[in-house]
């Protein structure tokens, strides 16, 4: 708990003190890797509460194995 309210404390400082964020701003979050997901999720929480509108990418190297083991050679040439 105590390290959740810390991700959220700072998702909240860089959103108010460096991106500057204003109600209404829209604000994408991209996340690499499955690692860093409680703090992607303060970000997210973080900017509802600001007034923003949140858009997020998650993507991890386990999806892209997935995709690569089963996927045919037109389905490979269509994600390039």
């Amino acid at each position: 708990m105590l390290i959740m309210n810390r991700l959220q404390q700072l998702a909240e400082n860089v959103l108010k003190n460096s991106v500057n964020l204003v109600p209404g701003e829209k604000v994408f979050i991209d996340l690499k890797g499955l690692k860093g997901i409680p703090l992607f999720e303060a970000f997210i929480e973080a900017t509802v509460k600001l007034g923003g509108t949140h858009f997020y990418f998650l993507n991890d190297i386990s999806f892209t194995n997935a995709m690569l083991k089963h996927a045919s050679e037109e389905q490979l040439e269509e994600h390039c």
